[in-house]
């Protein structure tokens, strides 16, 4: 199992290389980019807060930019939070399809061929994304030890879910697994997938709020992610936003 250090390792070394090759490539490269970070807590917990209450129509608005005096042109947001979300949002927009990568790279990038646009997409959107997100994590890491330094030293909370709630949320679960063994998909894919699972009920008894709100989006984001329907999905959300934790 990767460590957080190792995670943060493996996430820059995928992101140099969708930095780095060619836009052929590209798509392969998301994609794997996309798997690593629903496989890692680090990582679901990360964008799963910068996502929380992102607008992505309406981002996609104000910095994928249409004006009479500069045409067609991508503005980098001013802050961390932000570049996170929009970068996140806009590869995974790109891996489902919802993003048709070609126009938007003719639209926002324009350079004489495919790949010098592309070249152009990696150094002013992905090159700012891979920097924050290091530096995020990292200070997540730190902050993380430091907690464990005082843990013993913290009042003993009360757990936000009830024990109905969370035995209800892993019933639920325990359904959509039954269905996901039973796909016809490859072994390592549902070893991933029931990783996903298993990492979200282990939050489920936590008493912070936003580790429970970033495990539940660490595996809304990887079932979309594997495009895998989830019946329970919705049941879910409704229970953690009646406990108020999202």
């Amino acid at each position: 199992m990767l460590t957080q250090a190792m995670s943060v390792d493996a996430f820059a070394a995928n992101m140099d290389k969708l930095i780095n090759c060619q836009y052929v490539l590209s798509a392969k490269k998301i994609s794997n980019l996309l798997k690593g970070i629903s496989l890692s807590r680090l990582f679901y917990e990360l964008f799963g807060y910068c996502s929380d209450g992102f607008d992505y129509a309406a981002a996609r608005k104000k910095y994928f930019s249409t004006n009479a005096a500069y045409g067609r042109r991508f503005i980098l947001p001013t802050d961390s939070r932000t570049i996170i979300a929009l970068g996140f949002s806009v590869l995974y927009a790109i891996d489902s399809g919802e993003e048709d990568f070609v126009t938007l790279l003719n639209d926002y990038f324009y350079e004489k061929n495919i790949n010098g646009a592309y070249t152009r997409f990696a150094n002013e959107l992905l090159v700012p994304f891979k920097k924050e997100v290091i530096s995020v994590a990292n200070a997540m890491i730190n902050a993380k030890e430091n907690e464990y330094e005082v843990s013993e030293a913290a009042p003993i909370k009360k757990n936000l879910l009830s024990d109905e709630d969370i035995s209800v949320i892993k019933v639920l679960l325990e359904q959509s697994k039954g269905v996901i063994l039973q796909y016809k998909i490859e072994p390592n894919l549902k070893s991933e997938l029931m990783t996903l699972y298993d990492n979200f009920v282990s939050e489920l008894y936590d008493v912070e709020p936003e580790k429970i709100k970033a495990a539940f989006f660490g595996y809304k984001y990887g079932i979309l992610f594997h495009k895998r329907h989830d019946a329970g999905l919705e049941k879910i959300a409704e229970i953690l936003k009646k406990g108020g934790i999202l």
